[in-house]
């Protein structure tokens, strides 16, 4: 975990140009923080985790974007075991105008959630392990703090398809 966040620091502090597509005011990058609400069935307590997003307008008002969320939840089992949770998504959004500059979002996609490899013997109140591929949906606001600079608000919802690994244990 320590990686990724030295990764990150050194990402966003690297000094870069404008790419053609800012300049045309058509990408959008940006990192983030937020609070994960996990379903019970998980036996994951919630946690403020990390999200990074690289977007791109095709036209108003469609644009899309991929994004990644790290997350360390403890399990609420009494072993209280921290399982690093990552998903990776790539979502189409629908952008409408509020007032001159602000923007409500929808967003729709598929994504990847992983809680981390399997140990070879299975420990009751470990928490879930393997990878599950998700649908994701969401809403919220873009507001504008300066022509390129914006505070993003979001809520997201992520619903499990198919678990890809039978050591993913959920509770009934």
């Amino acid at each position: 975990m320590r990686r990724f966040w030295l990764a990150l620091a050194l990402f966003l502090a690297a000094p870069t140009g404008p790419l053609s597509a800012q300049r045309l005011y058509k990408l959008e990058v940006g990192a983030a923080a937020g609070y994960h609400v996990f379903s019970s069935k998980l036996e994951l307590g919630n946690t403020f985790g990390a999200a990074i997003r690289a977007g791109y307008w095709f036209s108003s008002p469609f644009s899309v974007e991929a994004e990644a969320t790290f997350a360390k939840p403890k399990t609420d089992t009494p072993l209280k075991r921290s399982v690093s949770t990552t998903s990776i998504s790539i979502l189409g959004l629908g952008n409408f105008p509020i007032g001159k500059t602000s923007t409500f979002f929808i967003k729709g996609g598929l994504g990847r959630t992983s809680y981390g490899s399997c140990p070879s013997v299975s420990v009751s109140g470990a928490g879930p392990c393997g990878n599950s591929s998700t649908l994701q949906t969401g809403a919220g606001v873009r507001l504008t703090l300066k022509p390129t600079i914006f505070l993003r608000y979001e809520a997201l919802l992520s619903r499990s398809l198919r678990v890809t690994h039978e050591n993913l244990r959920l509770r009934d």
